[in-house]
């Protein structure tokens, strides 16, 4: 009777306290659920919800019990799980079902942003207001089972579905057991996680209730449940770690759940990591969650994550402390505090005084101990909220005696009384500072002695009466409570926070340095969830257990936004892989940053990247401020994304999160390493690694850059980078990244300051800056090459080709004479954005180019696009193939597209053909390979030297065929670097030339460009074709000395050359130096008669138009003229005082004036002053020393002997020198 009164008078508005003293009677039992849970289940209107402001809260004072580090033995292996209960069965307990104590109030607020006090960034509605509440989403959880007929799940329409799938019942897709039965354990382990997942009253019962009906993070999700434990014996978990993918992994796939919890863990178990990395390898829709694992929190031994958290492809987390509101609803002595001036100490509350426990001392000394050593949530020791701060700013004072055994001699009434440990018990002390008039007492441990929690006689506490607040602190603390002026106790420690690891979690170094487990840190401390020992019952549970099951349900929410709400040009997703779902939570997650402040800081190894806060990520109402990509990656070429910034969109957070499924490994370390970077024109394009380093990380399969500060501007354009290490093309990485805040995907072009254009220049207009590229470079930053498009005959088999998401792939379609051409594409409508040129294509763009000479006809067919191309004479004698690129502007995975070039009619002399395959003479063809070949060297060696310089066009120059050079600066391979240490008035700068590799990459290109060659079509193709191709190939491994300086030379020259003053080249020895001074004439008569040639056989042309060769002529004779002009150029000969270099000297001098190049000094080195011989001498003789030692090894490698010829004091010349060189030989 006295319950339904309170009830009535409750829900009349009215804040009620029930208390039953009466053991013989269920106070719960009247109220229709449980009163077990150790935490609070309140009844609160929450605003978004408009529920009915409704709340009770029963304190009572009945036994309580804790189970805590229990082992769960697995056989072998000892699987095992430490969970932390606080059962509390009267303590602090559940009234009747509520929304806020359902949803876990306090975490839920914190990830679904329904309370923004503590985090200003959450700035969208809550999500399960807006109706994200893991509709369409199936769960998975393998533990003890769950208590199917709780209210929490119960389907009265449904059975429950053993050993089945359903799809009918509410709540259970299916209840599977591995070695388990059909029931929760008695601790009720599963059901509360389950609870926390998927939560739900039945619409009828929350009627009844007048309730919200959801609990769970994800409470319109559905269960899959593999029991691996016998309520007959609990604490056995069975799972099947041999056979883990058949007899479980696979139980829950085959159910359609693809987020499954596993609370569960094994300390070290290599094997089963591997197995369960290869699964998801083999499933990557399959999204494993583990928990990291609890541990003692006084020690730091054994502390890293368990198996198989610790496995590179499993979702890893560790627990985190609720909302610091939970503790100051139950405040207890784990995470109470003092504080002075700026400080604050960790400070023991006594149970009894201000901070006795509200649920009785006798309670919460059942379980002390164990609160202690876990530091978890302990309701069953909450005093009274209105305790927290009972002494504020209160002076401090020592007392007199100083550990108050006696009653104190002059104490200022109003005062904390400071007391020293020893002598008498706490109660006493207490006793005596009050009746002194003291408002507080600290009591200071002793040097020696274990911090307790204070404690008294029952009769002496009731007798005293005592209501001021007494705390413990240590005795380091003690000793500067000294200098404090007032202090503050007690108050929630300043360390207790969402973002910071719960003290039981276990975090720490893995075998793979660097690596980063757990990877986020989610509430699970003080969980409030449903209970297995009623039909609706709560309990308040702490543990990494409880982690693993909120973290499920967000992924769940994750994933049903990417799949269903999510913009459809941006982020939404046909099917969503696991590392998405990781590189999402990831992204969401957020560091303290009131004591992290450096953005480039992402992660620390206690709590991984952070708490994810969903509510930040994902926009709502859905819309941009969220990118989602799904690709391929291999070592050919880096991914790009460009990302525009546009103010007003995002959800709060600002990150860009690579995450991917590596393949297993035998040893869990990396098979594939990608890399990310992140580079903004907002930042002047400096490049920010992913995870922050200075370096790239090389152990962990996911990335993070945070964008902090990206939100205040106003425009600007940021690209994402995925490079691939050692990834095959023909076995590329699937990758997932996810880029959140003020960024929609778009074209690449900046709008604050020109990008980095890798070959080819920066060029501005109406819309932005963007790249120009110089040939054959393509794409939007001019580091790309255009595959050959074969022309074919209209019954040949398309070419299949792959396009991946948001990159530009480019094709080179060559044609042997001018006429008429089609050009089928086969690809998904809608998706592909396509760019067409005759000749290069300079700027990435859209559409086709018109030009004179040349007409394209589209015309599209469904998914078929055909485009006819006229190409006249006159086109065709300015370029001799059309450029196209296609951008597959999906998001997820690869499309695959079929291209068919053949040819219409053309003025080769055939219809729908190629030109004649009769043989040609081998005298002709060997002629014309020679040819081809002097005419790629001319060529290469020309467009490198003169892609930058001014242009000096002969007569009747073709004005497209210069501005298809452009002006070719190379800026990969070499780059003038500042000379340390230099104090002019000017500025030094020095570059180091490569002339093997830069040597090796000419002959690379002359070789492709000629066997390319080889294979177009027409008398060019047929010539090669005909000819014995690698022995005219071998002839690029033997070309004249003095090649690889010119070629290494004109790689640099340009770039550098409009930057400085005054540019110093250090050539070779004397005959490289003058053999490189002769080059270019050699080159210039090479050009003019491979010129002759072409002009003679105008079917020789090539890819270039006919008057190139002739412009390269005149471009070597332009720098033949500047090597000769006194005016800009000048040699200085560097020689040694010796008769062998002087007559070096002589020579050198004389070849110079034979080519009329001006020479103005001759410098004299290694001139010795007599008073410097000796030290010159040691000095030499050191450096002899070390080289000598060098060469021994080297000798030693190489099995060869070194001989030894002592210094000789002059030149040896004539007969009877060499004879004396001879025997020193010998005698060496």
């Amino acid at each position: 009777m006295s319950s339904a009164m309170a009830v009535k008078t409750a829900m009349e508005g009215q804040k009620v306290l029930i208390i039953s003293t009466d053991p013989a009677h269920s106070l719960g039992d009247a109220l229709g659920c449980e009163l077990s849970a150790g935490g609070q289940d309140r009844l609160k209107a929450s605003p978004p919800m408009a529920v009915r402001a409704f709340w009770v809260r029963a304190w009572s004072f009945w036994a309580a019990l804790l189970s805590s580090a229990a082992q769960k033995q697995a056989g072998p292996g000892a699987c095992w799980e430490v969970f932390l209960v606080a059962l509390a069965l009267s303590g602090n307990g559940f009234g009747v079902l509520g929304e806020v104590a359902g949803n876990m109030e306090f975490a839920s607020q914190m990830i679904l942003g329904m309370d923004n006090s503590w985090q200003q960034a959450t700035t969208s509605t809550a999500l399960h207001s807006a109706g994200l509440m893991g509709f369409g989403q199936v769960l998975g959880l393998g533990d003890t089972g769950v208590k199917a007929d709780g209210c929490a799940f119960f389907d009265p329409a449904a059975f429950v579905p053993f050993e089945s799938v359903s799809s009918t019942h509410r709540k259970l897709a299916g209840y599977f057991s591995s070695g388990g039965d059909t029931s929760d354990g008695p601790d009720g382990h599963g059901t509360h996680i389950a609870g926390a997942m998927v939560g739900q009253l039945a619409d009828a019962e929350a009627q009844t209730l007048g309730v919200s009906k959801n609990l769970g993070i994800a409470p319109a999700a559905r269960l899959v449940v593999v029991d691996v434990e016998k309520s007959s014996a609990p604490g056995e978990y069975k799972v099947p770690h041999n056979a883990i993918e058949a007899s479980y992994l696979d139980i829950f796939r085959n159910a359609d759940a693809k987020v499954v919890c596993s609370p569960w863990s094994y300390d070290v178990n290599s094997e089963l990591e591997q197995r369960i990395d290869t699964y998801v390898w083999n499933h990557p829709d399959f999204l494993p969650i583990f928990p990291s694992g609890n541990g003692i929190a006084t020690t730091r031994e054994g502390s890293q994550a368990q198996s198989p958290c610790s496995a590179k492809n499993v979702l890893c987390v560790g627990a985190s402390y609720n909302a610091r509101s939970m503790y100051e609803e139950q405040p207890s002595f784990v995470h109470t505090a003092l504080r002075f001036g700026s400080r604050e100490v960790p400070a023991l509350p006594a149970l009894f005084g201000a901070t006795a426990p509200v649920g009785g001392k006798a309670a919460c000394e059942a379980v002390v101990e164990d609160c202690a050593l876990f530091k978890a949530a302990c309701p069953e020791c909450a005093f009274q909220p209105g305790r927290l701060a009972a002494a504020e700013a209160v002076p401090l004072r020592a007392a007199d005696p100083e550990d108050a055994c006696q009653p104190l001699s002059g104490f200022p009434v109003g005062h904390v009384c400071l007391v020293q440990r020893g002598g008498c018990d706490f109660l006493t002390k207490a006793k005596h500072c009050s009746d002194a008039g003291a408002m507080g007492v600290v009591i200071v441990n002793g040097l020696s002695s274990a911090m307790v929690v204070m404690t008294g006689d029952a009769a002496l506490i009731a007798q005293y009466g005592l209501t001021l607040p007494v705390v413990l602190v240590s005795n380091a603390d003690g000793e500067q409570l000294h200098l404090a002026d007032t202090v503050t106790f007690p108050i929630i420690s300043g360390t207790v926070g969402p973002q910071a690891r719960a003290p039981y979690s276990r975090h720490g170094a893995l075998s793979h340095p660097g690596r980063l487990k757990p990877e986020l840190v989610v509430p699970g401390d003080g969980i409030a969830s449903a209970a297995a020992s009623q039909v609706c019952g709560f309990r308040q549970m702490s543990g990494t257990s409880q982690s693993c099951g909120i973290a499920a349900g967000v992924a769940s929410l994750a994933r049903e936004y990417l799949s269903e709400w999510a913009d459809e040009g941006q982020a939404r997703l046909p099917e969503v892989w696991a590392s998405t779902l990781r590189a999402a939570l990831v992204g969401s997650a957020e560091l303290d940053r009131a004591t992290v402040t450096a953005a480039s800081t992402v992660m620390l190894p206690e709590v991984g990247y952070g708490l994810p806060v969903l509510a930040s990520l994902l926009p709502m109402p859905a819309g941009p401020g969220l990118v989602a990509i799904q690709s391929w990656a291999d070592s050919s070429v880096a991914q790009r994304f460009c990302l525009a910034i546009r103010p007003g969109v995002g959800a709060g957070s600002l990150s860009a999160t690579l995450a991917w499924t590596d393949p297993p490994a035998s040893d869990g370390s990396l098979v594939h390493d990608l890399d990310l970077q992140l580079a903004c024109d907002v930042q002047t394009w400096a490049q920010n690694l992913g995870n922050g380093g200075a370096s790239a990380d090389r152990v962990n399969t996911v990335e993070k850059i945070s964008l902090l500060g990206f939100d205040s501007f106003s425009s600007g354009l940021c690209i994402a980078s995925i490079t691939a290490n050692g990834v095959s093309a023909m076995s590329p990485q699937p990758f997932s990244l996810v880029v959140a805040g003020p960024f929609v995907l778009s074209q690449c072009e900046a709008q604050v300051r020109p990008p980095n254009c890798v070959q080819g220049v920066a060029e501005q207009s109406a819309s932005g800056w963007r790249c120009r590229c110089f040939p054959p470079y393509l794409g939007p930053f001019c580091d790309q090459d255009a595959m050959t498009l074969e022309l074919q005959s209209d019954e040949a088999e398309a070419s299949i080709q792959k396009l991946r998401a948001w990159q530009w792939t480019f094709f080179s379609a060559p044609v042997p004479c001018a006429g008429d051409y089609s050009l089928v594409i086969d690809a998904p409508s809608g998706s592909l954005q396509m760019h067409l040129a005759w000749g290069h294509l300079h700027t990435s763009g859209s559409g086709l180019e018109q030009r004179e000479g040349i007409t394209f006809d589209l015309r599209e067919d469904g998914s078929t696009t055909i485009i006819q191309m006229q190409i006249t004479e006159a086109a065709f004698g300015l370029a001799h193939a059309a450029t196209l690129g296609l951008q597959w502007r999906d998001r997820s995975g690869e499309s695959s597209i079929s291209l068919q070039f053949s040819s219409v009619v053309s003025s080769c002399g055939a219809e729908k053909g190629l030109a004649s395959e009769d043989p040609l003479p081998v005298a002709l063809a060997v002629g014309l390979a020679v040819a081809l070949i002097l005419a790629a060297i001319a060529s290469f060696v020309c467009w490198r030297l003169f892609r930058g310089r001014p242009k000096v066009s002969p007569p009747g120059a073709s004005p497209d065929m210069e501005a298809a050079e452009g002006n070719h600066v190379n800026h990969a391979e070499a780059k003038a670097q500042p000379v340390e240490g230099f104090a002019g008035a000017g500025e030094l700068y020095a570059m180091e030339v490569d002339t093997a590799k830069a040597m090796q990459r000419f002959q690379d290109t002359v070789r492709d460009a000629l066997q390319q060659r080889q294979g177009d079509g027409g008398i060019v193709g047929q010539v090669l074709k005909q000819l014995p191709m690698q022995d005219f190939i071998d002839l690029f491994n033997t070309l004249p000395p003095g090649s690889d300086e010119i070629v290494a030379l004109t790689e640099v020259l340009e770039k550098v050359k409009e930057n400085f003053d005054r540019i110093i080249i250090d050539t070779a020895p004397t005959g490289h130096a003058v053999r490189l001074l002769s080059y270019p004439d050699f080159l210039e008569r090479l050009a003019e008669r491979v010129a002759r040639l072409r002009e003679r056989f105008g079917w020789l042309s090539g890819s270039k138009g006919p008057d190139q060769v002739r412009s390269f002529q005149f471009r070597m004779i332009e720098l033949q003229e500047l090597f000769t002009d006194p005016e800009r150029s000048s040699f200085c000969v560097v020689t040694i005082p010796t008769n062998l270099a002087l007559e070096e000297t002589k020579r050198l001098l004389k070849q110079l004036e034979e080519q009329d190049i001006n020479c103005g000094l001759v410098i004299a080195n290694r001139i010795l002053d007599m008073d410097q011989v000796s030290q010159a001498a040691a000095s030499q003789q050191k450096t002899q020393e070390a080289a000598l030692a060098l060469l021994d090894a080297l000798a030693k490698k190489e099995g060869l002997e070194v001989v030894r010829v002592p210094y000789m004091d002059r030149e040896l010349q004539g007969i009877y020198g060499l004879q004396y060189l001879g025997q020193s030989l010998v005698e060496a």
